[in-house]
């Protein structure tokens, strides 16, 4: 899955598949409490992402790594 084809609330695989995140690392990150994109739970046993949300993440991971290069 790509990214631009992420629908508004995609699920965890959805995620995964188009990050290439591994679930058990979203769930980790989820678990920590920060670490990967903001989530929320639709009803008890369903996770999900705002597709803002995840861009947004990968955006900040992207300024991470140049400012990184750049120290």
């Amino acid at each position: 899955m790509e990214l631009d084809e992420l629908p508004p609330l995609p699920t965890e695989r959805q995620v995964s598949a188009a990050t290439g995140v591994p679930t058990g690392t979203l769930r980790y990150y989820r678990h920590r409490g920060h670490g990967g994109p903001a989530s929320f739970k639709l009803t008890p046993r369903q996770v999900r992402y705002r597709r803002e949300d995840v861009l947004k993440w990968i955006e900040q991971q992207y300024e991470a790594s140049q400012a990184q290069r750049t120290a």
